[in-house]
């Protein structure tokens, strides 16, 4: 598969996201207000989106969100969150299945090396279609814009990233690699195999221009100390064993 088959596929899979029930009607939430403080802050991750090539700016746009500043853990970090709550009603859910963690571990026992690689951004390396690019639209002081790749926050994001890795490394998966969403295990039975697996790994990765975060990647480690790095995103939902994803708008 090709990076335009990818991108062809991200375009269909929002295309079919039916606006429908009582939502026919695009919805258009009035700007709230901020402190001077709050737009100076918001102001500055809008211009870093700009920067990046994220977003875009719109006009008369039909469905209009609102951002919401969060204040990181130390408190002096904000980050800057779009509000998708009335589009995310609007839209059906996207049942797709996320692989089981309790398999992703099964998986990694009988391998005497493993990797562990992070997707960066994961969610913004797709693009979103054209035609609903305005539909993600958000007001802030000085101008309305629209995200030209998935956004965090909108509903079906993780299902459709699922899928999309899966076509990705369709032909590796349960062999020498294993994907849950933004995180990538490449592993090998046999130690003299594990550079082999990591080639064809990046090859797949540079062919469909997909980035790695290397601050979050380990690489050549046995399955224990894997299984130490799993710890650490493990939490724990109703007896269910989940593993948090670090992927940001």
């Amino acid at each position: 598969m090709h990076a335009d088959d990818i991108e062809k596929l991200v375009n269909d899979q929002f295309r079919n996201l039916k606006i429908g029930g009582n939502f026919k009607d695009a919805l258009r939430r009035e700007r709230r207000n901020f402190s001077s403080e709050r737009v100076a802050i918001i102001e500055a991750g809008i211009d870093k989106l700009l920067a990046t090539g994220f977003i875009e700016e719109v006009s008369y746009a039909e469905w209009l969100a609102n951002v919401v500043p969060i204040a990181k853990k130390n408190k002096s970090l904000w980050r800057v969150y779009i509000d998708y709550t009335d589009l995310n009603k609007a839209c059906p859910k996207d049942n797709f299945p996320l692989p089981r963690i309790y398999q992703l571990v099964d998986s990694t026992f009988g391998n005497q090396l493993l990797s562990f690689m992070d997707a960066n951004s994961g969610y913004n390396q797709f693009l979103m279609h054209e035609d609903d690019k305005a539909k993600t639209s958000f007001i802030i002081e000085r101008r309305t814009y629209c995200y030209k790749i998935m956004p965090f926050g909108r509903k079906n994001v993780v299902a459709t990233y699922q899928g999309l890795v899966n076509k990705i490394f369709k032909e590796k998966i349960d062999k020498t690699i294993e994907v849950y969403v933004d995180n990538i295990l490449v592993k090998a039975p046999h130690q003299a195999d594990h550079i082999k697996n990591l080639v064809e790994a990046f090859s797949l990765l540079r062919k469909h221009n997909m980035k790695l975060n290397p601050s979050k990647c380990t690489f050549g480690v046995n399955k224990w100390s894997l299984l130490r790095i799993f710890s650490s995103k493990f939490i724990w939902v109703n007896g269910w064993c989940l593993l948090q994803t670090s992927i940001v708008c």
